[in-house]
């Protein structure tokens, strides 16, 4: 995407910002949201000046447009935070789309609802992530458990074969309390 797209892109955005951000109330399930019609009206005004992209390409870019942008706004209030100011040369340049898109977001009230400097919208999918990396984690572990406890029951029977394996073989130095269990630890 050009420059000048990228450009128009942001100031298309800036313009229809809340219907963008805004909820469907009430329909079929088969009417447009309207970040749906958003999309198609931003398509239609890259076409005329020769940037074709599809719906999906056009919400991907203002997608990680807004998170880059919002990553940074939120590292600049961590910065803040900790030091009393910002120096800006540990944050790396904006080109003029993105610097346009920062200069509305660091001024506009949509910055409320932001969750770690991201949007509300993609701290949903952020949770759910999460979320599933949690289940992931326990569901290790569980496993992890389960191979230990495995392991540790395998060892008391290689044990207890040991041991008849010797009382077979006649050797009688071999007791089973002499033998260790992994259970009594």
């Amino acid at each position: 995407m050009s420059e000048y797209a990228a450009f128009l892109l942001v100031e298309l955005y800036i313009r229809d910002s809340k219907l963008y951000h805004s909820r469907l109330e009430s329909g079929s399930k088969r009417s447009k949201t309207p970040r749906q019609q958003c999309l198609e009206e931003w398509q239609k005004e890259l076409s005329a000046i020769g940037c074709e992209r599809t719906t999906e390409q056009i919400h991907q870019r203002m997608k990680g447009d807004i998170i880059t942008t919002k990553a940074r706004l939120a590292a600049e209030e961590a910065e803040k935070s900790k030091t009393g100011g910002v120096d800006a040369e540990n944050f790396p340049k904006l080109d003029l789309a993105r610097t346009k898109l920062y200069e509305h977001l660091s001024s506009s009230h949509e910055v409320e609802g932001v969750i770690g400097g991201i949007e509300s919208d993609f701290s949903d999918e952020i949770l759910n992530l999460q979320k599933s990396v949690l289940v992931v984690k326990l569901e290790n572990a569980k496993i992890k458990q389960e191979t230990l406890i495995i392991e540790r029951e395998t060892a008391d029977i290689l044990r207890q074969i040991a041991y008849v394996e010797a009382e077979r073989l006649g050797i009688s130095t071999l007791s089973r309390s002499s033998i260790p269990s992994s259970s009594k630890h």
